[in-house]
């Protein structure tokens, strides 16, 4: 594969089929206010939804393991995510809004460095980086700083970076409100062809976005999570 996800390779050799991510009795307070989560996710499609948008938020932040909750655990393949530290922040592939890049650097040469950073080898990372290019139609982009992409194009970047990603684990804030109209189609095909081999935890404020796609579906209000179920 190229990759190194050391704690999920030797997880799943010794014949696991369920890989999981589990909040066990978390606590966290932020801005005045308290969030409570005890879920699992295992792989699939887990929408974050409903009218309390700052509780799914902060459970994806709690999921990146940056920040430790005042109370329960967090648990990777039955390891504290806090515990394993940059080993589990490894596993994953983190969509926010902007890349955490100079805005000097070259398209190719950002999807090439961030596809190191995801301990992929530097034949494999070109190869993602070429891929990538040519499937979103960018290639007439690729030796143009990310500061001069137009606004949508610097998005449809991040976005792709992080969907063609090799972790085991991504989390998504927000990907279709980001997306412009035109990057919806291959964002839901991308999403459909990783489902089963991959936990996809991702917030959306309409899950009608997500219309087609099997998902399980958790109605965050008042700081937890109220119902769930899938379509």
């Amino acid at each position: 594969m190229g990759t190194s996800y050391q704690i999920f390779e030797k997880y799943k050799g010794k014949g696991s089929s369920l890989v999981k991510l589990e909040c066990q009795q978390v606590i966290q307070t932020s801005q005045h206010r308290c969030f409570s989560f005890s879920v699992s996710f295992s792989e699939g499609i887990h929408l974050l939804t409903g009218p309390d948008t700052f509780a799914a938020g902060t459970l994806l932040c709690l999921l990146t393991g940056c920040h430790l909750p005042q109370r329960g655990q967090i648990l990777f393949l039955d390891y504290d995510i806090f515990l394993l530290g940059r080993a589990y922040q490894n596993h994953l592939a983190y969509f926010s809004r902007y890349p955490l890049f100079p805005g000097s650097f070259p398209l190719r040469h950002f999807l090439i460095y961030s596809g190191l950073l995801q301990r992929m080898s530097p034949e494999l990372a070109q190869e993602k980086a070429g891929h990538i290019l040519d499937q979103l139609q960018l290639s007439a982009y690729a030796s143009c700083p990310l500061e001069q992409l137009p606004k949508e194009l610097r998005r449809r970047v991040v976005l792709a970076n992080t969907l063609f990603s090799e972790a085991p684990v991504y989390l998504l804030r927000r990907p279709f409100a980001l997306a412009a109209p035109e990057d919806r189609p291959w964002l839901t095909a991308r999403l459909e062809a990783i489902r089963q081999s991959k936990i996809v935890v991702l917030s959306e404020p309409d899950p009608s976005v997500l219309s087609g796609v099997p998902c399980q579906v958790y109605r965050l209000e008042n700081g937890a999570i109220q119902e769930w179920g899938r379509v």
